[in-house]
């Protein structure tokens, strides 16, 4: 069953005015954006992906410099504007289709903003399922062409609501489908009227991952010469992490590796669709000896031995909850603006720094995911 899809007319006057001089100069909702082919339209708007600065940070009580890729320079305030290659890849493979797919996404904000604003420009409606978010969060993905879903809870409860949603289209008729590749794993539910739904699950998906390594492979270019003494990523779905550690693992093989994660935000994906690679279990500690860094945690993680091979190694901190370590971070800091991940990853960055606090100075790379902004 097809959707006569937004037009970008229609679309550009819904989001914020930096979002529309920005599309607008990269010719996105121009005059002849509709009569483009697909490959034009994504070239267009994935002129606005990537190319972020690399900023050097220093702080008055820590030796070092904090090497930040300023990823929340971009178009939505987020690394996961480099998801839109995710969903090219998906519409090349004919998995989805504008004007008949409903993309149907369960995320914590960043994703959600990203979806919200490239689904309805490359002609896809959006269903956005996410725990509570803030006025700005919920502004940022209340826009033509998508539905907002709030769950009660946190991450674990919206998977569940996503996973009891499939089993509940299931019971109705929709025929539930599993598309596994080696670059994708996502679900898609087809009603016998045409109806069409697909659960791109960014989570599980290669494409992902290789979306995020391009973060790491700027970066690299861009220190040059600088050797890191650590580098900071962030947990999350497990996408940033496996694709940037192998980059920094070949380019700067000296660097520690500590990954971040609010304490809450336990991956809870139900494996009767087997849409979740977390299987293993390691261990997240209190590596720095304050409250502000959290408590214990345990994640499951891939038992796959590639898996294994980037995981191993690393130390994760969970600062709980993440929201109180932003608010106390922008509070001392407020020119950096940090969003959630972004302000985890400079505390932990800064008492690195402190740890090791070299005469010389200590450098942490780092990713500054997220703005204060979309909050």
């Amino acid at each position: 069953m097809n959707y006569e899809p937004y037009a970008a007319a229609e679309l550009l006057p819904a989001y914020p005015e930096d979002m529309q001089e920005k599309l607008l100069a990269a010719e996105v909702g121009a005059p002849d954006w509709e009569d483009l082919s697909r490959t034009d339209k994504y070239n267009r708007l994935g002129s606005l992906v990537g190319g972020t600065a690399l900023q050097a940070i220093e702080f008055d009580d820590a030796r070092g410099t904090v090497y930040a890729k300023l990823e929340l320079q971009s178009l939505t305030g987020s690394h996961c504007d480099r998801q839109l290659h995710a969903l090219r890849v998906m519409e090349d493979a004919k998995l989805i289709f504008p004007g008949f797919t409903v993309l149907d996404e369960t995320t914590s904000g960043s994703l959600g903003s990203q979806l919200a604003v490239h689904g309805p420009l490359m002609g896809y409606q959006v269903h956005i399922r996410a725990p509570e978010l803030t006025e700005k969060r919920r502004a940022s993905m209340q826009l033509p062409g998508v539905e907002l879903e709030i769950v009660d809870g946190y991450i674990p409860e919206a998977a569940t609501a996503m996973v009891n949603r499939l089993r509940s289209l299931g019971k109705e008729g929709w025929e539930i489908k599993k598309h596994y590749t080696d670059r994708y794993r996502a679900l898609s539910a087809t009603h016998p009227d045409g109806r069409h739904i697909v659960f791109p699950n960014h989570s599980a998906n290669q494409v992902t991952v290789e979306a995020a390594s391009t973060i790491g492979q700027e970066m690299v270019q861009q220190l040059g010469d600088i050797r890191l003494d650590a580098v900071v990523l962030a947990v999350g779905n497990g996408t940033s992490i496996h694709g940037n550690v192998p980059v920094f693992r070949m380019h700067q093989p000296q660097a520690a590796f500590f990954g971040v994660e609010d304490a809450r935000n336990h991956p809870a994906y139900d494996d009767y669709y087997g849409i979740h690679p977390m299987l293993r279990r390691y261990s997240a500690h209190d590596s720095f000896g304050s409250s502000a860094s959290g408590t214990p945690i345990t994640f499951k993680v891939s038992s796959r031995a590639e898996d294994k091979q980037v995981l191993d190694g690393i130390d994760v901190v969970a600062p709980q909850p993440r929201d109180l370590v932003r608010d106390q971070f922008n509070a001392d800091y407020p020119d950096i603006a940090a969003g959630n991940t972004s302000a985890m990853a400079l505390t932990v960055a800064k008492r690195i720094m402190q740890r090791l606090d070299k005469k010389t100075g200590a450098a942490v790379g780092l990713i500054l995911y997220d703005s204060i902004s979309r909050y």
